[in-house]
């Protein structure tokens, strides 16, 4: 899959294992992960931490552009600011458990970075 230079996106992933299908029935939804897209580059958090990696079509994912009114020199610049910082692993069983004081705000799990 081509997607445009120059044009912002945001990508969901339907699960493919175990914790991704208990995250997407947590949650009530379809997908397990988010993250954006651009110029060829993604930009997420995941067990790995908040980092870039290149872009690679999977058959799981939906993708989106966004809208031209989201610039992305702001996602760029708040990831700038994340990058090297770990996953929210506190944060996201806080979500479990309705927990929210257990948020850890040097660390983000995929939603809470793509927010």
């Amino acid at each position: 899959m081509e997607l445009e230079k120059d044009k912002l996106y945001i990508c969901f992933h339907k699960p493919k294992h175990l914790v991704g299908h208990l995250i997407a029935l947590w949650t009530l939804g379809r997908y397990s992960h988010a993250e954006f897209i651009y110029n060829n580059q993604v930009f997420l958090s995941n067990p790995g931490g908040v980092r870039t990696q290149k872009f690679k079509y999977l058959k799981n994912m939906d993708i989106y552009e966004l809208d031209s009114n989201i610039d992305a020199k702001d996602i760029i610049e708040f990831f700038k600011t994340a990058q090297g910082k770990g996953y929210d692993y506190l944060g996201i069983l806080g979500q479990f458990f309705y927990a929210n004081k257990v948020q850890d705000d040097d660390r983000y799990f995929c939603s809470e970075f793509c927010l």
